[in-house]
């Protein structure tokens, strides 16, 4: 033997697909299937995944989107949409969408603009606009964090 005396062995793709399916079997190995069943991807990449999709789409995102996106079936984004909303105090989920702060300080300063123009904003107006409820606007409005960057005007 040449080169050390290492034999170098391939395992064919078949081989590899059953050492995989007996890892997923006995349970040593968590990853779940691609839609196209081509692709294997770990719950720690599609949390990755939709987290990277939230900061493209400016914080806000669908979660019905985000299986055209990752590619896998909705019960394991929306899984791990929920994993990442208690774990992360800056992502909430409302009506099937992830909002980060970083949206939310946006439709803060968006209000406000509108409010130092016009003097006054109505919430279902602010619900037209951003298609969300009244009682969640209201709570983003009330806000310490976002409340600062409100300015109501005085009469």
């Amino acid at each position: 033997m040449e080169g050390g005396g290492k034999e170098q062995v391939r395992l064919s793709e078949r081989n590899c697909i059953e050492i995989v399916a007996k890892l997923i079997a006995e349970k040593q190995l968590d990853v779940v299937h691609t839609l196209d069943g081509k692709e294997y991807i770990t719950p720690a990449q599609i949390s990755r995944e939709i987290r990277d999709e939230l900061h493209v789409r400016g914080g806000r995102v669908n979660i019905v989107d985000l299986q055209q996106v990752i590619s896998v079936d909705l019960l394991h984004i929306e899984s791990r949409a929920n994993d990442i909303v208690k774990s992360d105090r800056t992502i909430q989920l409302v009506l099937g969408q992830l909002i980060d702060e970083h949206y939310l300080d946006q439709v803060a300063e968006e209000t406000n603009d509108k409010l130092q123009e016009t003097g006054q904003v109505k919430i279902s107006d602010l619900c037209k606009t951003y298609d969300l409820p009244g009682d969640f606007l209201k709570q983003v409005a009330v806000c310490p964090l976002h409340a600062k960057m409100i300015h109501f005007p005085l009469k």
